[in-house]
């Protein structure tokens, strides 16, 4: 029930912040928001079901398991970071193909 609350929440926030005061309201307007907000929600926990699957490889016994799952974080970092240094990404790929190999 929390997460439909924050949801809507949400859903109304962003509502509220592109219509304004003194508009009618549009349901076709806000249920694109809540469209939007369900699709959040949705990637977040996704993202958290990947990094609770690459922190059970990083503490897992095998080696190429860890290795490859340092190095998909290492990854996802440079994907996130403000500046993409694309030679060490291209690197590390490479690193990641070979142990997949």
């Amino acid at each position: 029930m929390e997460i439909k609350k924050q949801v809507m929440t949400m859903a109304w926030a962003e509502y509220r912040k592109q219509v304004g005061q003194g508009f009618a309201f549009s349901r076709k307007l806000f249920a694109a928001h809540l469209s939007c907000a369900w699709d959040v929600c949705r990637a977040l926990a996704m993202q958290a079901q990947i990094e609770a699957q690459e922190a059970a490889k990083l503490s897992s016994g095998n080696a190429l398991e860890r290795r490859a799952a340092e190095i998909r974080a290492d990854l996802r970092a440079l994907e996130t970071a403000d500046f993409v240094d694309w030679r060490a990404h291209g690197q590390l790929s490479a690193q990641l193909f070979s142990l997949a190999a």
